[in-house]
């Protein structure tokens, strides 16, 4: 899979592509090099690919941090999107992949990014992806009333 994803990002103009075996060895990776996004699948060796983006997230230290991520995964059951979003990916791409599909979700990260947000339960891209005008000066959720720092991509 990570052949077909590689050839792929290629195939577009992807010229850095660094690929890990494990989730471990990527967060080592990650820790120290920025990427412009990530690719993980849920299912990988020593940690899925949900237990690293949350590692990822919370280490305020790490390069990438803060870098967009999409989540590769066979099982899109509304359970799974959930711990998704609440590990704080952004994008989830349903296997099999397609080029057409991996494209559009690197498009939705390029396109349309969200603010990051670092709170006291939750880190990673705003997950409210629509504004809706009659909300604008009203508090929608009870976690507004924490103090989020919210953070805008470069």
């Amino acid at each position: 899979m990570r052949a077909i994803i590689a050839t792929v990002l290629r195939a577009y103009g992807g010229r850095r592509i660094v690929e890990r075996d494990d989730g471990p060895s990527a967060l080592e990776e990650l820790g120290t090099n920025p990427v412009d996004f990530l690719i993980i699948d849920f299912a990988m060796p020593g940690m899925d690919g949900v237990q690293v983006a949350r590692q990822l997230r919370r280490t305020r230290e790490a390069a990438s941090s803060m870098s967009p991520i999409i989540l590769m995964t066979a099982h899109t059951d509304r359970r799974r999107i959930e711990e998704a979003r609440d590990a704080g990916i952004n994008e989830i791409l349903m296997k099999p992949v397609s080029p057409k599909a991996l494209v559009e979700r690197i498009g939705f990260i390029i396109e349309r990014p969200r603010r990051y947000i670092r709170a006291p339960f939750y880190v990673g891209p705003d997950r409210r992806r629509r504004d809706d005008p009659k909300l604008a000066t009203a508090r929608r959720r009870r976690e507004d009333l924490v103090d989020d720092v919210l953070m805008e991509l470069d």
